[in-house]
């Protein structure tokens, strides 16, 4: 009966510390190499592009490489699809590699720390 005590204080004092504790998975932020970013184009109404299979389909925006200075940037995304997200409020799109965040409307940050090269930053989901 005594062990089975001490047992289960040490049981509730993990979890307390576990939950209380900066550095708790809650808090722990998750960051992905960003690929590249976009701008987007509005084209006319009657455009059409053509896919690497030779399919013609309707386009409606056109998504253009860009540069933006080195540094960080707070920003919100919204998840478009697997490793694509746009940054809300903005003309921008972000192409990250091996991201699985379902996002909405998360804050994070944006971190450019190169124009070339397999990746050119991180963005980082602040939890």
């Amino acid at each position: 009966m005594k062990y089975l005590r001490f047992l289960l204080l040490a049981c509730v004092s993990i979890l307390f510390t576990s939950a209380v504790l900066p550095g708790h998975d809650a808090h722990r932020e998750a960051s992905y190499d960003v690929a590249a970013v976009y701008s987007i184009q509005d084209l006319p109404s009657d455009s059409k592009v053509m896919d690497r299979y030779g399919n013609l389909r309707e386009a409606r925006k056109l998504l253009v490489k860009t540069d933006l200075h080195y540094g960080d940037y707070d920003v919100e995304v919204k998840r478009v699809e697997q490793n694509f997200y746009e940054v809300l409020g903005t003309d921008l799109y972000v192409e990250t590699k091996y991201c699985y965040e379902f996002s909405y409307s998360d804050k994070a940050v944006l971190s450019i720390t190169s124009h070339y090269g397999i990746t050119i930053g991180k963005l980082t989901f602040l939890k």
